[in-house]
């Protein structure tokens, strides 16, 4: 018969890092109660997030360990536990298009694409890639690089009110368009991207000279 192999308790783990540092000195380090520490070590209390933070800092390892070491500890703990009586949760999610789930996708002008089509995932990343922008919403096709623009304006104009401002006024050096509007196309942000960079250049250049 395979046992599941239970999962240490934080503390456990926490002892053969601390060695022979006492209990007193580690928890002066890691500016907590010495109380709090011996509970952890002694497995009567877990290891919260902010104590996974300043164990990481402190042994020089990652939070992650200390928390997916709890995480893995409390999950057998509760497997163990007579399971709860619950119900079945049916959803549509996975019957909704692309277009419900992205909000605001949309394909290219001049482009047809069917619900069906758009349910399929993408063999060609490049083709989408190349979908109109949807805005800044996380998880949109164009996250990235929207967030990458609005990083560039706000280095530019040192505020997002003035830079959101810029990118939604019509620019003479983009043939009118405001400058949100010419992003929707590689070119025109690479573009975009190549104008905010001239701006800022010659931003810092005049605050030297003016320094002088």
């Amino acid at each position: 018969m395979n046992r599941k192999k239970i999962p240490p308790h934080p503390g456990e783990v926490l002892k053969e890092y601390l060695c022979d540092v006492s209990v007193a000195e580690a928890a002066r380090k890691l500016a907590v109660s010495r109380s709090t520490l011996s509970r952890i070590l002694r497995g009567t209390s877990g290891v919260s997030a902010d104590m996974a933070i300043r164990l990481g800092l402190a042994l020089g390892t990652s939070p992650e360990l200390w928390s997916g070491l709890q995480w893995k500890f409390d999950l057998y703990q509760a497997d163990k536990r007579p399971k709860p009586k619950v119900g079945r949760i049916v959803t549509a999610i996975k019957n909704r298009s692309v277009l419900d789930l992205k909000g605001m996708f949309r394909p290219p002008d001049g482009v047809n694409i069917s619900i069906a089509e758009m349910r399929l995932v993408p063999q060609d990343f490049a083709a989408w890639d190349s979908v109109v922008p949807v805005g800044r919403e996380f998880g949109s096709p164009d996250y990235e690089r929207l967030a990458e623009l609005d990083s560039l304006a706000f280095k530019t104009f040192g505020s997002m009110k003035r830079a959101r401002r810029w990118l939604d006024a019509p620019h003479a050096d983009l043939g009118g368009l405001p400058p949100e509007e010419v992003v929707k196309t590689a070119r025109g942000f690479n573009t975009v991207k190549r104008l905010l960079r001239q701006m800022s250049a010659h931003k810092a250049k005049g605050s030297v000279v003016g320094a002088q």
